[in-house]
């Protein structure tokens, strides 16, 4: 099974919010993952997606983004997102999109 299709099947099982938001794993491509979630699911009360779904889209393009680095390198570990903050520009009336970069360079390890 290739990366992408197991990062899927791993957020299904591992990650129950995932599959309830529809997030489906997109793109892997120089370093970027692309996450995708469809506005039907997690629509609100005006119309536009709701606020817990954008903020799990991101969180989890970040946690999958780690998955793929331990899984390309072969390691095992437990990922747990310590901090988190966002803020909600305007709102989103159709499916959503998150993208997360790999850091171009890296001046620490990634595992101690």
């Amino acid at each position: 099974m290739d990366a992408l299709r197991h990062l899927q099947a791993v957020l299904q099982t591992e990650i129950p919010i995932s599959q309830a938001i529809g997030i489906t794993v997109d793109a892997y491509d120089n370093g970027c993952l692309t996450l995708r979630a469809p506005l039907g699911p997690n629509i609100n009360h005006k119309d536009t997606a709701f606020a817990g779904s954008l903020n799990a889209l991101v969180t989890l393009a970040g946690w999958s983004l780690m998955w793929l680095v331990l899984d390309a390198a072969r390691l095992s570990g437990k990922i747990v997102i310590q901090d988190s903050t966002i803020q909600y520009l305007r709102p989103v009336t159709q499916d959503f999109v998150a993208r997360c970069y790999k850091p171009r360079s890296a001046k620490r390890a990634l595992v101690r």
